[in-house]
C-alpha cells in the first residue's frame, strides 16, 4: 500500500513539473492609418513648428500702409491677414521654416476667407515668384493639385476634382513613406505618390476680392 501511495505521489509531482505550453503572442494591432484624418496617434507626432501669428519671427511677407486698404498683408491679433482688391492674385509666403521633408511630416493650417478661392503652397524654393513649388488650390467646390516647374510651367496632378470647399477651412498635407494624403475639413480629398521637395518656403494663395485670415500653421514630424 505504501508503494502505491509513493507511486501516486511521484506521478502527481511529475505532472506538476511538466513544462507549461508557451502560447505565442499575437502581433500588435496596427494603429496608424495615414488615409484617415485622425489616423496618426499623437504619440507618433513631434511638433516642429507652431506658428500662431503673434509675431513675425518667421519672416512672412508683409506690406501694409496705414489708411491704405487697397491691398495689404499684415500680422495682427494672432492672424496673418490680407485684403485683395480683386485686381490679381496674392502670394503670401515665408522663407523662415526649415524641416527635413525627406522624413514623414504633416502640415496643418486653418484659415478664414470671404471667398472660396484660396490655396496653399509648400516645398517651394521661392514663393515670391511662385515657381518650383506645389500648390493645393480650392475654388468654388473644386480642387487642383499643381506641380509648378521653372518658368511657371504648371502640371496638374489633379484638376477640377469636386470637393466641398468652404470659406472656413482646415487644410492638412501629410507625407507618409512615399505617399501624400491631403485633407480638407477632416475629409480626405487626395491620396497619391509623394513628389520630392523643391525647397523650404511655404505660403498662401488668394484669388478674388475680399479678406483672408490664416489662424495658424503647424508642422509636425511623423515617427511611424
Amino acid at each position: 500500500m505504501k508503494n502505491i501511495a509513493l507511486l501516486m505521489l511521484i506521478a502527481v509531482i511529475a505532472f506538476g513539473c511538466k513544462k507549461k505550453k508557451i502560447v505565442p503572442e499575437e502581433p500588435a494591432v496596427e494603429t496608424v492609418f495615414p488615409n484617415q484624418v485622425n489616423g496618426i496617434p499623437d504619440k507618433n507626432k513631434v511638433l516642429l513648428i507652431d506658428e500662431d501669428f503673434n509675431s513675425n519671427n518667421n519672416a512672412w511677407r508683409i506690406f501694409y500702409q496705414p489708411n491704405n486698404f487697397d491691398n495689404y498683408m499684415k500680422i495682427e491679433k494672432g492672424y496673418y491677414s490680407f485684403y485683395n482688391d480683386g485686381s490679381g492674385t496674392m502670394l503670401n509666403h515665408s522663407n523662415g521654416f526649415n524641416f527635413d521633408q525627406s522624413k514623414d511630416f504633416e502640415i496643418e493650417t486653418k484659415l478664414n476667407a470671404t471667398t472660396k478661392r484660396y490655396g496653399f503652397y509648400w516645398a517651394s524654393n521661392d514663393l515670391s515668384f511662385a515657381h518650383l513649388s506645389y500648390r493645393l488650390e480650392f475654388d468654388e467646390g473644386k480642387m487642383d493639385f499643381v506641380d509648378i516647374a521653372a518658368g511657371f510651367d504648371e502640371t496638374y496632378v489633379v484638376r477640377d476634382k469636386a470637393v466641398e470647399s468652404t470659406t472656413n477651412a482646415v487644410i492638412k498635407i501629410r507625407k507618409v513613406k512615399n505617399k501624400y494624403f491631403f485633407f480638407l475639413n477632416q475629409t480626405l480629398v487626395y491620396e497619391g505618390p509623394y513628389l520630392p521637395s523643391k525647397g523650404q518656403s511655404i505660403g498662401f494663395y488668394f484669388m478674388g476680392r475680399g479678406n483672408f485670415d490664416a489662424d495658424y500653421v503647424r508642422i509636425s514630424r511623423l515617427d511611424i
